[in-house]
């Protein structure tokens, strides 16, 4: 709790502990964030009328964002499915405010399991941990629309209006080390943090911030994580991927460089999958068109993304900067010419641009 202000200047909104108690609230409430309020697993020490009282304690702060509900528990197995369905119950009748409810579920997660708990939960979260699983960058993009096809399978759609039942995807991010795996470089960190963004989460977990001691090697992944959110928040991103109003006419094609990302096989699969190099995702927002496209190859491509306003001349690339030609010279916003609804543009190895173009 004490390493708590070193979170906050770089955008980061709420904290997370397994060692949760209404102290820890208070600490989070002290610093500016929200908390995960985290609800026991039912045991010889902690019963229904335990929950009951955590519910009512925790529920009377105002920075619980979310209710935590005990990790990965199984629908298959009954004093667990009966976790799963009571716990949200009581979270509805007892918090006043009927804040949702999240419940971590494994990176193995296939969409049939996340279908089962959907019903349960407003916020879906799994584990993306890519490097865990050892799966390549392209990955990340089967890790979130497996989320949001689990939703759609039982019935849900996305959103954020969880009280009238619909479901919130969210990436449970990577930021840990042991020695049987390869390590989360600051590359693959930020590759991963938009490329959840550009596959339909719409908030990113880290997990997490005391693992960064990992090994010695995992302070330059957490900058670069810090390094994501403070562009997010800096740029005012959030109300434009959460409120934002999808735009599905953009298009690309991959001019030069990989057409396809590295396949992969995901756990209860018997085939491959495999994904063209680039992901785009689009949404309107209070008068501009963001237009966020991340590059899940290792090697660099140029695309030409289409389907933009036919009246655009330039889009802004969000977070560039070029220097002009001349001595003194200093960096300005990096323009791109926008003509006939598109842009041509060349993506490094794991690259993402960001462009804003202001509508009509």
């Amino acid at each position: 709790m004490e390493e708590l202000p070193q979170v906050t200047p770089f955008g980061s909104n709420f904290g997370h502990t397994y060692q949760f108690t209404a102290e820890y609230l208070d600490a989070t409430l002290a610093n500016g964030l929200y908390a995960l309020a985290r609800i026991p697993k039912i045991s010889e020490e902690v019963t229904w009328e335990t929950i009951r009282e955590r519910i009512q304690e925790y529920a009377q702060y105002d920075n619980v964002l979310w209710w935590d509900l005990p990790e990965e528990l199984r629908y298959w197995e009954p004093a667990e499915e009966e976790m799963m369905q009571r716990i949200p119950q009581l979270t509805r009748e007892l918090d006043p405010m009927k804040r949702p409810n999240f419940m971590y579920q494994p990176t193995h997660v296939t969409p049939g399991r996340i279908a089962m708990d959907a019903p349960n939960l407003d916020i879906i979260g799994c584990g993306a941990y890519t490097e865990y699983h050892n799966m390549p960058r392209s990955w990340m993009r089967y890790a979130i629309e497996r989320e949001i096809e689990g939703i759609e399978r039982a019935g849900f759609e996305v959103g954020r209006d969880y009280l009238a039942g619909q479901k919130t995807p969210i990436a449970v991010l990577q930021l840990f080390y042991s020695p049987n795996m390869s390590i989360l470089s600051p590359i693959d960190a930020r590759h991963d943090f938009w490329a959840s963004i550009a596959a339909g989460a719409r908030g990113v977990l880290i997990f997490s911030y005391w693992h960064k001691r990992d090994g010695g090697v995992m302070q330059g992944t957490w900058d670069a994580y810090n390094e994501c959110a403070q562009q997010l928040t800096s740029a005012n991103l959030g109300p434009v991927f959460l409120f934002g109003e999808p735009f599905t006419d953009v298009s690309f094609a991959i001019l030069r460089g990989p057409q396809m990302s590295a396949p992969f096989e995901p756990y209860g699969y018997n085939h491959e999958v495999r994904y063209p190099s680039l992901t785009v995702r689009a949404w309107t927002h209070e008068g501009s068109l963001y237009v966020l496209a991340v590059n899940s190859s290792e090697r660099g491509l140029t695309a030409r993304l289409g389907g933009l306003p036919e009246g655009a001349t330039e889009a802004e690339a969000t977070f560039e900067t070029v220097t002009p030609e001349g001595e003194g010279a200093q960096p300005v916003q990096r323009m791109v010419p926008v003509a006939g609804g598109g842009i041509e543009d060349s993506f490094g190895g794991l690259g993402m641009h960001l462009y804003r173009i202001a509508l009509p």
